[in-house]
């Protein structure tokens, strides 16, 4: 079964369509997760793809833009397969996402747990409150070669 999407545009009804990356690409979707500005899946071949809002680096793909104002902006309005920061890049194989409200946790198939995003708090459980985009994602936080079942992410409500 195909991705599929509703358009956020509310002037009109719009009916669920496939996402042509997704079906391009030749995947199916396995599972999904919606943060408060971003989705995630993972295909049925372990492979994660995300978009939506980043400016937190809750997407993982270190795209990160400062406009002259100072602000950070980072965007993918179709969905963008992750590798970079994987361990093993694209022969990562991916078992779980969950996107939280400006925060992304994802489960390897190997037992690790890599968390991205914002750092408010400790929240992303690598030891401090820095935000960490695909440039820190590579730091595995938990790794016990054990099967991680599940993973959630906070949301703000």
């Amino acid at each position: 079964m195909p991705c599929v999407y509703f358009s956020p545009v509310m002037m009109a009804p719009q009916l669920p369509r496939a996402i042509e990356e997704l079906v391009s690409a030749g995947q199916r979707v396995a599972t999904v997760s919606c943060g408060s500005k971003n989705t995630a899946v993972v295909t049925e071949t372990g492979q994660l793809w995300i978009w939506g809002c980043g400016t937190d680096g809750q997407l993982g793909n270190g795209n990160d833009i400062t406009t002259p104002g100072g602000d950070r902006w980072n965007s993918e309005w179709t969905p963008q397969r992750v590798t970079n920061g994987l361990p093993g890049g694209a022969a990562a194989v991916v078992r779980e996402v969950s996107c939280g409200h400006d925060h992304t946790v994802v489960a390897l198939a190997s037992g690790e747990v890599l968390t991205f995003g914002k750092g408010d708090y400790g929240m992303l459980g690598h030891g401090e409150s820095e935000h960490a985009d695909a440039n820190r994602m590579g730091e595995v936080i938990y790794s016990d070669n054990v099967l991680v079942p599940r993973v959630v992410a906070g949301l703000l409500v």
